[in-house]
């Protein structure tokens, strides 16, 4: 009787054993399968906002809507900016080349900038960040890396700062142009652009 209960026993540990190899070689096919997440080409991407940009259509005009948020690992403050840039196309001298690029100036607004609302008749103001009286002019130039045409190079310009610039090496990704930057002393930036194909109605 016992021998016979130690056969079943190594039987059913047997057929466990072939349960668990098979379930390992499907999850191993599975893995293989799978293939890892690439980012965008930048160059690629770019360059279907110069297209936009440089189109027409009657009775309209093409141009770039910008948006970016910043964050800060050190939690002192994030940013919001928007507004609208242009394309620019290269510029080619004797000796000095420009790329294409996408340029404008946009309204800069930060969390630890509130404003105060003082409800009618009296009462405690209610206090929000970003606040629209107190933002900054932010100058933007986005174009293809000039050795890597997988990222993109963002430079920012800091206009009520003295144009003091800030140049970010990006990653294009699912709609999004972002990078990593110390950002002065605050500490290191997340800067997360994203850019819109919109149209304005020509005026004659």
């Amino acid at each position: 009787m016992k021998r016979l209960q130690n056969t079943r026993e190594q039987g059913a540990r047997d057929h466990s054993g072939r349960w668990l190899a098979a379930l390992l070689l499907v999850i191993g096919a599975a893995g293989l399968s799978v293939k890892a997440h690439a980012a965008d080409n930048c160059s690629m991407v770019l360059q279907d906002y110069y297209n936009w940009a440089k189109g027409t259509e009657p009775g309209y005009y093409h141009e770039i809507g910008f948006h970016m948020t910043t964050n800060l690992n050190t939690g002192k403050f994030a940013s919001w900016s928007v507004g609208r840039i242009d394309y620019k196309p290269p510029l080619i001298g004797i000796d000095f080349f420009f790329p294409a690029r996408l340029v404008g100036e946009v309204q800069q607004t930060f969390s630890d900038r509130v404003w105060w609302h003082y409800p009618p008749g009296g009462g405690f103001p209610d206090g929000h960040p970003f606040d629209p009286h107190a933002s900054d002019k932010l100058g933007i130039s986005i174009r293809v890396h000039p050795s890597d045409p997988q990222k993109a190079r963002v430079t920012l310009t800091f206009k009520s700062w003295g144009n003091g610039t800030m140049t970010i090496d990006a990653t294009c990704d699912q709609g999004h142009i972002y990078g990593f930057k110390q950002y002065h002393q605050h500490g290191k930036g997340l800067f997360d652009i994203t850019l819109t194909k919109e149209k304005g109605v020509i005026i004659r």
